[in-house]
C-alpha cells in the first residue's frame, strides 16, 4: 500500500442510531455518543472530530435532511449503516433529470392486493375444475391436474384460451383480478399505492423517463395518468420495435412480461428464460444508457431479465436494489455483486419512493448551502476509492456534485455579471464568499480524490473543465464580474492540483494542467494552465486587494504584488489541511504547484500560440516571486526543477507534449521571474 492510499477503518463499535423523529431532544448527546464510541474503538484517536465541531454549525439549526447527513459521518462498516444510500441518490436524480429507470417487481403491486400472473394463473385452473366437476382433485395442486388432464403444462395463456373465446371475454374474465370494483376502489384495493404515485410524480417532475415493470396490471399507468403524463407503453415485442426511442419519450413503460389484457403474457419459467431478441434489444439499451432503481423484484424467477443485466457491461450510471428486511434473497445478492449494485434496505416501496420524492423536492426548495457537508463528501469519496467496483458510484457522485455547482454557480438573477451588480467591496465581498461557499463540497471531493486515486481517473480534470464553462453572457458585462466567474474553477484547479501533487499523482495532475479546458469568448478553447494566465483575473485580482484588508483604511492598504495568490493561500488552508497537516508542508507544496504551473503554461503557450514575440518567459508567478531569496522557498522550486524530467516523460505520450518542451519553457520562465520588478522579503 502506498503511504497516501485511502485507509478508511471500519468503526464496529460506534453502535449509535437516532430517531430523526427526535431530532431535538436527541440532539444534545449526539456529540456525546459519537465521542464515546469513537474513544471505544480507537481510543480516543478521533474523539473531538465527531459531532458539532466537525460540521462546524449549530446543530439545532440544521434542516432535516442535514440532520440525516448528521448520521453518516463515519467511514468503512459504520459508514455502511448510517450513511442512507438514497442520500447520493436523490442528488443524482436531483441533479441529472432522466438519468435513473425504474423497476418495479411484482412487489410494488402486491401492496395494491393486485395477484402475480402465476396466481391468477393457479385460481383460473381452479375454476376450471370447477367448471368440469373436478374441484376437489385441483385443490391440492392446482397445476399438476391440469398437467394430468390437459397433457400439457398450465400456462396463463392456455389456461385463458380454455375459459374464454374472444378478446371480450378475457378482458371480463381477467378485469376482476387486476381492476378493483367499486367496493375495492373505496378501500383503496387494487389502485396505485403510495409508490406509483411517488414514481409518476417524479415522472412529471422530468426526474424519471423509463419504467421497466414485470407487473401485468396498470397501476402504473393510472398513477401517471393522474399526473397527467400519457406515457409510451412497450408491452409486446413488435411494440418495443416501432416504439419512439426511449430518449425522446417525455415518459416510456416497457412491460417485460406483457399487459393482463394480452394473451401472450409470461409467467411460467420457460415463458421466463428467454425474451424476443426485439425486448432484449430495448433492454440493452435502457439497462446500459440508464442508472437504475430496482424495487419489488426478487430475480428468482426472471431468468431472462437477469440475463439482461448480465449483458450490460459498459453502465454509465450505478444501481439502486432495494429489498426488504436486512439482505435480499440469494438471487438479487449474486445478481448485485456481479453488477456492482448499491443494496438499499427499506420497509417497503411506498416508504423508499416516498422518502426518495421528499428528498429530492427538498433539494429542489434548498436555498441555503448544499445540504451534503464537506465531510460527508470526503468520506463519501474515500469509501467509493477503496474499491473498482464503487468507479460507477464514485463517478455518479463527482457528477452530481458538479451539475449542482453548476446550476447553482451561473444564474443571473443570483450573481449578475453587469447591471444590477453590486459593485461595493461588500457586494464583491458576498459574491466571492457565496462562490467559494458553493464550492466547498465539491473542492472537499476533488482534493480528496485528487490526492487519495491511485487510479487516477479523468472524472477529477472533466469536473474542473465543466465548472471553468460557464455559460456565455449576452451583452454588456462588468469585467472584475466577468473575471470572477472563473473564480470557482481557480479554487477546484489550486486545490486539487495541489493535491495531486502532494499524493504523487503525476497523471491526474496532467489531466489539470492539460486535458482541462477553457472556452473563450471567441469559441476558441486552451488547457486551463494557459487559459487562467497573468492576464485572466488581474481586473478582479485588483479588487481582491482590498478584498484581503477589509479593516484598513483605503490609503493604508497594502499593495500586494499577487492578491490572487494570497487570496487562495489562505482560502485553500483549511481544505488541505486534511492531505497537508503541517503548515510548512503546505506552503511548500502551494509554492511548487504556482511554480509548475508557470512552466506549463510557457510550455502551452509556446505550443499553442507559437511566436508570442519578446515575450516567451512571460507567465503567472504567484506569492513565492517576492519570497524568492527565502531557503525554504529555493529548496521547493529546486525539487521541482529536480523531478521535471519524470514529469516530462509521463506527459509525452499522455498529453502530446514534445520532448524538451517543459524544460525548454522552465529555462524562459527562470529567467523571467528572476528578473521580476518587485521588492523582495
Amino acid at each position: 500500500m502506498r503511504r497516501n492510499d485511502p485507509v478508511v477503518p471500519p468503526v464496529k463499535s460506534c453502535a449509535v442510531r437516532l430517531d430523526p423523529g427526535k431530532k431535538t431532544q436527541d440532539i444534545t448527546g449526539l456529540s456525546n455518543d459519537l465521542n464515546e464510541a469513537a474513544h471505544d474503538h480507537h481510543g480516543g484517536a478521533i474523539a473531538g472530530m465527531m459531532g458539532p465541531a466537525l460540521f462546524g454549525t449549530d446543530l439545532l439549526a440544521l434542516s432535516e435532511l442535514e440532520y440525516d447527513f448528521m448520521l453518516g459521518v463515519h467511514d468503512g462498516d459504520a459508514y455502511n449503516r448510517y450513511v442512507d444510500p438514497t442520500l447520493p441518490l436523490a442528488f443524482s436524480v436531483h441533479s441529472g433529470p432522466g438519468v435513473y429507470a425504474v423497476l418495479v417487481g411484482s412487489g410494488v403491486s402486491r401492496a395494491a392486493g393486485i395477484p402475480t400472473g402465476w396466481e391468477v394463473t393457479l385460481d383460473l385452473i381452479s375454476k376450471l375444475a370447477a367448471m368440469s366437476g373436478k374441484a376437489n382433485e385441483a385443490d391440492a395442486d392446482p397445476a399438476a391436474w391440469f398437467r394430468g388432464a390437459y397433457g400439457e403444462d398450465p400456462d396463463y395463456s392456455r389456461v385463458v384460451n380454455h375459459l374464454a373465446a374472444t378478446p371480450a371475454d378475457r378482458q371480463r374474465l381477467l378485469q376482476r383480478y387486476f381492476e378493483p370494483t367499486e367496493e375495492e376502489r373505496e378501500e383503496g384495493v387494487k389502485t396505485p399505492t403510495g409508490a406509483h404515485r411517488a414514481i409518476a410524480h417524479l415522472a412529471a417532475k422530468g426526474y424519471v423517463r423509463v419504467i421497466v415493470t414485470t407487473n401485468f396490471d396498470k397501476l402504473m399507468e393510472r398513477a401517471l395518468e393522474a399526473e397527467g403524463v400519457n406515457p409510451v407503453v412497450v408491452s409486446t415485442p413488435d411494440a418495443a420495435e416501432g416504439a419512439p426511442p426511449v430518449q425522446h419519450a417525455d415518459c416510456t413503460i416497457v412491460k417485460v412480461h406483457g399487459d393482463y389484457l394480452d394473451a401472450r403474457i409470461k409467467n411460467t419459467p420457460a415463458e421466463l428464460a428467454l425474451y424476443n431478441p426485439r425486448m432484449d434489444a430495448l433492454l440493452d439499451k435502457i439497462f446500459s444508457e440508464y442508472g437504475l432503481i430496482v424495487c419489488g423484484w426478487s430475480a428468482d424467477y426472471d431468468l431472462a431479465l437477469r440475463e439482461a443485466f448480465k449483458r450490460s457491461r459498459t453502465r454509465r450510471y450505478g444501481t439502486y436494489w432495494v429489498h426488504l428486511g436486512n439482505e435480499p434473497g440469494q438471487a438479487a445478492r449474486d445478481l448485485i455483486s456481479f453488477i456492482g449494485g448499491q443494496p438499499v434496505s427499506t420497509s417497503g416501496a411506498e416508504a423508499f419512493f416516498g422518502e426518495l420524492l421528499d428528498r429530492v423536492e427538498s433539494l429542489e426548495e434548498y436555498g441555503g448551502p448544499h445540504p451534503l457537508t464537506a465531510p460527508l463528501a470526503v468520506a463519501t469519496a474515500k469509501r467509493y476509492l477503496t474499491e473498482d467496483r464503487h468507479r460507477i458510484r464514485l463517478e455518479d457522485l463527482v457528477r452530481g456534485e458538479t451539475e449542482q455547482l453548476y446550476a447553482e454557480l451561473f444564474v443571473p438573477e443570483l450573481y449578475p455579471p453587469g447591471e444590477g451588480a453590486d459593485m461595493t467591496e461588500t457586494g464583491f465581498s458576498k459574491r466571492v464568499e457565496g462562490y467559494r461557499r458553493r464550492t466547498d463540497v465539491l473542492l472537499a471531493t476533488m482534493i480528496a480524490g485528487c490526492y487519495y486515486d491511485g487510479a487516477e481517473r479523468t472524472v477529477w480534470s472533466d469536473a474542473l473543465e465543466r465548472v471553468a464553462n460557464p455559460p456565455m453572457i449576452e451583452g454588456r458585462f462588468n469585467k472584475p464580474l466577468f473575471q470572477l466567474r472563473h473564480y470557482p474553477a481557480l479554487l477546484l484547479f489550486y486545490g486539487s492540483g495541489i493535491a495531486a501533487m502532494a499524493g504523487e499523482r503525476q497523471v491526474t495532475l496532467g489531466n489539470l494542467l492539460y486535458r482541462a479546458r477553457v472556452r473563450g469568448l471567441r469559441r476558441d478553447e486552451y488547457p486551463i494552465a494557459l487559459s487562467f494566465g497573468t492576464s485572466a483575473f488581474y481586473d478582479a485580482g485588483t479588487m481582491m486587494n482590498d478584498y484581503l484588508q477589509p479593516d484598513k483604511p483605503p490609503q493604508e492598504r497594502l499593495r500586494y504584488p499577487y492578491p490572487i495568490s494570497e487570496h487562495l493561500h489562505a482560502t485553500l488552508r483549511e481544505p488541505l489541511r486534511d492531505v497537508l497537516p503541517d503548515d510548512a508542508g503546505y506552503d511548500h507544496r502551494f509554492d511548487q504547484f504556482e511554480y509548475l504551473r508557470g512552466i506549463v503554461h510557457i510550455a502551452q503557450r509556446n505550443q499553442h500560440t507559437p511566436g508570442y514575440a519578446g515575450r516567451e518567459g512571460h507567465g503567472p508567478i504567484g506569492r513565492y516571486g517576492p519570497r524568492l531569496e527565502r531557503p525554504e522557498v529555493q529548496r521547493a522550486l529546486t525539487q521541482v526543477q529536480e523531478g521535471l524530467d519524470d514529469i516530462a516523460n509521463s506527459w509525452a505520450g499522455l498529453f502530446s507534449v514534445p520532448v524538451g518542451q517543459i524544460d525548454e519553457a522552465r529555462q524562459a520562465y527562470d529567467s523571467f521571474v528572476s528578473e521580476a520588478p518587485w521588492e523582495r522579503f
